[in-house]
């Protein structure tokens, strides 16, 4: 009987130490299901959250076209003139467009490819008053084969055209240009909940190849002391150097830059359109204004 009693209870202690392992088993496997469950809960947090972040950056950073107009101002000096010419206004208008070229870097700063479509730059300039442009003499012909009836003629024309004489159609400079460079754009509140996360500011620098034309009236002298006023036009392939900022807030920008460029403009001499002389010129000036970004 004592050795049945035995053999019962060392049943029961095996049955309740198997039990309480396979109890153990169990909640091991629950642990590592419920582990396992919050790790991927916190990979959808983390996927979620990256694609939230890529969404604000691509909207922050997704407007890479600008619309540009504003106002221009140039200093244009001619030749060997002391002084340059200043502009009476001016304004402008351009299309822009950056290529991102890297990734959000720490997540506020993308480089990019600046590529400028077109670029549209009209000056109206003040008086004129710098280049000493050699004449060949009133209406092209040459003084020293002149008659005593030629000189009577040329008197007569002073007394009864002198306004033909005067004609000043002011000055004037058309500049159309493409260009392409490099650029910076910065978003320092991308992380911020308000809507200073849409703020945006933009450095770039860009090489612009540019037909740039000139329509000046200048009074010309002869060697023997008359003078008249001519429309002259000249043009030039000037390579521009242009240096700016733009602050973007969603779609709405305004812009300051600087530019600075030299050239040869071939200009016609009195009255003989076959003959011309190469005068070197430098412009440089500022633009600044508002754009449109989508």
């Amino acid at each position: 009987m004592k050795k049945t009693l035995l053999i019962a209870a060392g049943l029961a202690i095996f049955a309740s130490a198997s039990a309480l392992a396979q109890d153990a088993q169990t909640e091991d496997q629950n642990v590592s299901e419920i582990q396992a469950l919050r790790d991927e809960v916190a990979m959808m947090r983390m996927d979620q959250e990256k694609t939230k972040q890529k969404s604000a950056q691509d909207k922050i950073f997704g407007r890479q076209k600008t619309w540009k107009i504003g106002m221009a101002f140039n200093g244009l000096t001619m030749g060997d003139a002391k002084e340059a010419l200043k502009a009476n206004y001016g304004f402008m208008t351009g299309l822009t467009k950056t290529y991102m070229v890297t990734p959000a870097l720490g997540g506020f700063c993308k480089i990019g490819i600046e590529a400028t479509w077109f670029d549209f730059n009209y000056i109206n300039y003040k008086s004129y008053g710098g280049i000493h442009v050699p004449g060949l003499g009133i209406g092209g012909y040459d003084p020293d084969n002149w008659d005593e009836d030629d000189w009577e003629n040329i008197y007569n024309s002073y007394e009864e055209d002198d306004e033909d004489f005067e004609m000043d159609l002011g000055s004037h400079q058309l500049d159309i240009a493409m260009g392409i460079g490099v650029s910076g754009t910065f978003a320092p509140f991308f992380q911020s909940s308000n809507a200073l996360r849409d703020l945006k500011a933009k450095v770039y620098f860009n090489f612009m190849p540019t037909y740039s034309m000139l329509l000046y009236s200048v009074e010309e002298e002869d060697p023997y002391g008359y003078s008249e006023k001519e429309t002259k036009f000249s043009s030039a392939f000037v390579p521009y150097l242009t240096f700016g900022t733009q602050i973007s807030w969603k779609v709405l920008s305004l812009f300051v830059e600087g530019r600075w460029g030299s050239s040869n403009y071939s200009i016609l001499l009195g009255g003989n359109d076959d003959e011309k002389e190469k005068v070197s010129c430098k412009n440089a000036g500022v633009r600044f204004g508002i754009g449109l970004s989508f």
